[in-house]
């Protein structure tokens, strides 16, 4: 430079993710220097702080995988959040968009079948982290009615029919069901939200209805749960005559 002569400079460094935070920027001469604050921003870094699996899950069922996601970064970033199942299959949260230290909970679902009856791992992926999730596949929940005991003879507008059937669930999940009583194919009376585990039982007692007069005769008594049912004929009287 001639004397008195000033110029302007660009300078330029890389920075590395240590860098990140507030730092001092000094630019020196052979005979001076000056000094400048600056904050360096760390990226958008997508971390799994959390993952969740059904489990255990039937061979029918959907299988959700929920990942808590942080962007540890300073900056907003925008990522794919990916589920590989394995054989089971896989899904993807398309550009979930976080801002510098926002946390989202995200749910990936994949369906197995029978065929992945066993434990199955399940993978999370983002483009910085990975998350292991485990879950085991069994046997669908199957209810069988059977009917232990009912009223039979039973007396129309006097007698009280009584119908005491157990539900059993031969699967390997539990399962809610609503039970029907039925009076020739129609619903009578429900029990509803019964809970069977898997490989349990459960007794339903249905009482206090009384049979009116136009049913007289033989009655087909039914107990039906999901895909479950059992049937008795039974046989309605006539009253007596007080």
């Amino acid at each position: 430079l001639a004397g008195k002569e000033d110029t302007v400079l660009d300078l330029s460094g890389a920075t590395a993710l240590d860098d990140a935070g507030d730092r001092e920027l000094r630019v020196r001469t052979g005979d001076d220097s000056a000094a400048a604050d600056i904050t360096i921003n760390a990226p958008a870094t997508y971390l799994i702080e959390d993952v969740t699996a059904t489990d255990p899950v039937a061979g029918s069922d959907t299988l959700d995988v929920t990942a808590t996601v942080t962007n540890d970064g300073d900056i907003t970033g925008t990522q794919d959040i990916q589920l590989d199942a394995g054989d089971i299959g896989t899904d993807t949260a398309t550009d979930v968009s976080l801002d510098g230290g926002e946390t989202d909970t995200i749910t990936l679902s994949v369906s197995p079948d029978e065929s992945d009856i066993g434990d199955q791992s399940s993978i999370v992926t983002t483009d910085d982290d990975a998350a292991l999730a485990e879950s085991t596949v069994r046997e669908p929940a199957d209810i069988d009615v059977s009917i232990d005991s009912v009223t039979n003879p039973v007396r129309a507008d006097q007698d009280e029919l009584e119908v005491v059937a157990t539900l059993e669930n031969t699967g390997g999940v539990s399962d809610t069901v609503d039970v029907d009583l039925e009076y020739d194919g129609d619903v009578q009376d429900t029990a509803s939200t019964v809970t069977v585990d898997a490989g349990a039982t459960e007794t339903v007692t249905f009482d206090g209805n009384t049979l009116p007069a136009d049913l007289i005769g033989e009655l087909n008594i039914a107990v039906t749960a999901a895909d479950g049912s059992d049937d008795e004929t039974i046989t309605v009287l006539e009253a007596p005559d007080s």
